[in-house]
């Protein structure tokens, strides 16, 4: 831990020992936190989209994603602009690559300009975490420097970074914001004063400058995808897949998603040369895929000499996939910048329009252990059915949703019900996007 500490932050080991001994033993005597992340979702959403007002989104050429939900206005805690919502990129196959999915590996180093100002808190952090006696592993993740979408087009560069950098420097924004929430009475007074109750955030994000400033700064991020499979008579509709978050994961800890929902990072070591096929945003969706939905062994740290796409000879379904390519498509239909650390969020689709794999492989949809409760919803109305209930219920529990889940659910279904109108009806539910690029969507 030292080490690494001396490492992040560029000091003498023995001037780290100086700073983290001490503060190990101040760690002993502190008193437990008392978050109730139960109460965070909801307002930390609030929060976070009153502090980057439009006003100060706009000093970074950005805006806030913005629905209507039956005539109910929803602001997402998630960044956006005008060319990266409503999108429909095709992505690579399996074992194939796509012109339209662009991405690269830079060489250079990556700066970090604001990383000194996380010092204190990434100290008690550690100390935090060797006081419980739990562990924090690192492993080999990708950092955003440069973004473009379009709607052919999806560019972007990468280089490689480590998950302890981001965990002990944006990462702790989101610690942050608990703890402010925790510590003061109610959200008003926390708006009342968010640079005495924010200071980190007050430092490295204050504005959409500096979350559009990707090449300075950590700014990791993840790959959401819907998933949906289309059924053959009588339902003649799709299957989407959405997930309730398990308790334990430190993620959207209970919260509604998109399934697979992963963080953007390679199963490679980053020096490999396969790490290119990795950088791919389908790469990661993929895996997950396998991993998260099929029931497949989850990548550990000791698995890092694998090949890329290693999984999906272990994988029927993938298999079947990758021999029947005209059997399914992956798109990217949205891209946001999360609020909450800075992230960036990709949003993709994967639409298997061919019934025969619900057939074949309907018992197989098995999820891991992060997932609570998997969540299967017809894009069609059942006979009577309550609109209580169903995919239009779903979708109306907005404060139950992640932002960048509710984002990625409503731009795919939005694509479906364009390009599959006959499989994809919700008349109890009507969704319009309202920023950045007003859209009737559902």
């Amino acid at each position: 831990m030292i080490r690494e500490y001396a490492r992040l932050f560029r000091i003498e080991y023995l001037e780290a020992c100086d700073e983290v001994f001490p503060a190990l033993a101040s760690a002993e005597g502190l008193p437990e936190r008392r978050e109730d992340s139960k109460h965070l979702p909801l307002g930390a959403r609030e929060v976070l989209t009153a502090y980057y007002s439009d006003d100060s989104l706009d000093r970074g050429g950005l805006a806030s994603y913005e629905l209507e939900i039956n005539e109910r206005r929803v602001r997402l805690a998630l960044a956006t602009r005008p060319a990266w919502s409503g999108l429909c990129v095709p992505l690579a196959g399996l074992g194939r690559s796509s012109p339209q999915e662009d991405c690269g590996i830079s060489a250079t180093v990556a700066p970090d300009r604001a990383i000194d100002a996380f010092r204190s808190s990434a100290l008690r952090f550690l100390c935090e975490i060797e006081a419980k006696s739990l562990e924090i592993y690192d492993s080999p993740i990708f950092r955003l420097r440069q973004l473009d979408p379009r709607r052919g087009r999806l560019s972007a560069t990468f280089s490689t970074d480590s998950f302890l950098h981001y965990r002990l420097s944006a990462g702790l924004l989101a610690d942050e914001l608990t703890g402010a929430l925790a510590q003061t009475r109610s959200i008003h007074d926390l708006l009342a004063a968010p640079d005495k109750h924010m200071p980190l955030r007050a430092q490295v994000l204050p504005h959409g400058g500096a979350l559009a400033d990707f090449d300075n700064r950590v700014c990791s991020g993840g790959v959401l995808t819907l998933l949906a499979i289309a059924r053959p008579k009588p339902h003649n509709d799709f299957v989407v897949l959405a997930q309730r978050r398990s308790a334990v994961v430190s993620d959207s800890p209970g919260l509604l998603s998109v399934i697979p929902k992963a963080f953007h990072q390679p199963s490679v070591l980053p020096h490999s040369q396969a790490l290119a096929s990795e950088v791919a945003p389908s790469a990661t969706l993929y895996r997950e895929l396998f991993e998260e939905v099929l029931g497949g062994r989850e990548v550990e740290l000791a698995d890092r000499d694998l090949q890329p796409m290693w999984f999906v000879e272990k994988s029927k379904p993938l298999r079947w996939l990758q021999e029947r390519p005209d059997s399914y498509q992956a798109l990217c239909v949205g891209v946001g910048i999360n609020l909450l650390s800075g992230n960036y969020e990709i949003g993709t689709l994967l639409v298997i329009h061919d019934p025969r794999f619900w057939r074949a492989f309907e018992q197989v949809l098995r999820p891991n252990w992060e997932v609570a409760n998997l969540i299967r919803c017809s894009t069609l109305p059942a006979p009577s059915a309550s609109p209580q209930r169903g995919l239009s219920g779903l979708i109306r529990a907005t404060d139950q949703w992640t932002s960048e889940g509710l984002m990625v659910l409503v731009e795919g279904l939005a694509y479906l019900k364009r390009q599959f109108p006959e499989r994809v009806s919700l008349p109890a539910i009507r969704v319009r996007r309202l920023a950045p690029v007003p859209a009737e969507l559902l």
